[in-house]
């Protein structure tokens, strides 16, 4: 229905209750949706809440998509919404206007370029990649137009952080964004930001043989570094801390309980272009020489499941401690929205701003 998934479609339908609830409650009537993509979020604001949204989107391929998407959705509209529950909060009584527009959002981004009209504005993003919650929170307070905000991230290990040498910075705003955290220098490095996207409400959810499985894939990944520093890369160093991460990518590839070191590093050969009979002769030999350790994989597992959701809360708390810095700002909160089995990056963070700045004519 309306041309997405039943998980897209009950992210959607949970983000565009609360916008308009905060709308309602703050006075505004007009939404920028920051990387909209094919306008899933700014179409149903629009059609159910008549709320005014303009969407942003760097690819101008999938802008192109979502007005045309917007225009199908449209005709259907009176048939569509019927099958949706009755909205609690409609902004306003004329229908919502709706517009994509081509844009790389940066954190220096002057959003008054991209209105016809000085009005005043909510920000939003549903699942804002990487370091785009950090820019919107930055555009959010640059601009005294931009009064509220609401926004769920996703992604952090794309995220840039700016005390993290071996990362390079293409003009995003960088985490951490806070002042304690800048007087600390600190930073997690791109290990650590993956973690983030672990799911401890998934993991419990589903038990023992996910926590076994991953745990699999986990190690195999571990013995293929050393399959690959003693079989492809001898002339370019001896110590594994020393291997270049960067060298080799494999990406996922599917692991169960039943699968053996050799048909992982088979496959693993097959996506990097290593000829099998490199990597065959010694699979079996670096897997009996390291098996024992596969019972410390699980433990060190589990840390990585736990410590993932922590890393999740230090990005976000990043964000809310740096809104509250900011002068002007009236409250900050962080809100769950979805199950977190279903949705595990499920938490939005709301801003608004304490008074409206004078209309210019």
């Amino acid at each position: 229905m309306l041309m997405m998934s039943k998980k897209k479609l009950a992210e959607v339908q949970s983000m565009c209750d609360l916008i308009a609830e905060l709308c309602v409650k703050w006075d505004l009537h007009n939404v920028i949706d920051f990387g909209c993509g094919k306008g899933y979020l700014s179409a149903l604001l629009t059609l159910r809440h008549s709320i005014n949204v303009i969407g942003l989107e760097s690819n101008e391929s999938t802008v192109s998509s979502a007005m045309s998407r917007f225009r199908k959705i449209s005709k259907q509209w009176p048939v569509l919404k019927k099958r949706l529950t009755a909205p609690e909060y409609v902004v306003k009584e004329t229908p919502g206007t709706f517009c994509v527009l081509p844009c790389t959002v940066r954190r220096d981004l002057n959003s008054d370029s991209y209105l016809e009209k000085p009005e005043t504005y909510l920000l939003c993003g549903l699942h804002t990649c990487g370091s785009l919650g950090n820019d919107i929170a930055e555009v959010f307070v640059q601009n005294e137009r931009n009064l509220g905000l609401c926004f769920v991230g996703c992604c952090y290990h794309y995220m840039e952080e700016e005390f993290d040498r071996r990362q390079p910075c293409d003009g995003h705003s960088m985490f951490p964004l806070s002042a304690y955290l800048r007087r600390k220098q600190f930073f997690f490095g791109k290990n650590t930001r993956m973690l983030a996207s672990q799911s401890v409400d998934r993991t419990l959810r589903e038990g023992r043989k996910r926590l076994d499985v991953s745990a699999r894939s986990l190690f195999f990944r571990a013995l293929l570094q050393i399959l690959l520093v003693r079989s492809i890369l001898p002339d370019k160093t001896d110590n594994l801390e020393r291997c270049d991460p960067d060298e080799v990518r494999v990406g996922r590839i599917p692991v169960d309980l039943q699968t053996s070191f050799s048909e992982y590093a088979e496959k693993a050969g097959k996506i990097c272009g290593f000829p099998a009979a490199v990597l065959g002769p010694e699979c079996e030999e670096v897997f009996q020489q390291f098996k024992s350790v596969e019972v410390h994989m699980k433990i060190v597992n589990l840390l990585r499941i736990v410590l993932g959701a922590c890393v999740e809360q230090v990005m976000l708390l990043d964000r809310l401690c740096y809104l509250e810095e900011q002068e002007g700002i009236a409250e900050v909160g962080l809100i769950a929205m979805f199950d977190p089995v279903v949705s595990p990056r499920s938490w939005a963070i709301c801003a608004r701003k304490l008074q409206q700045p004078v209309q210019q004519s």
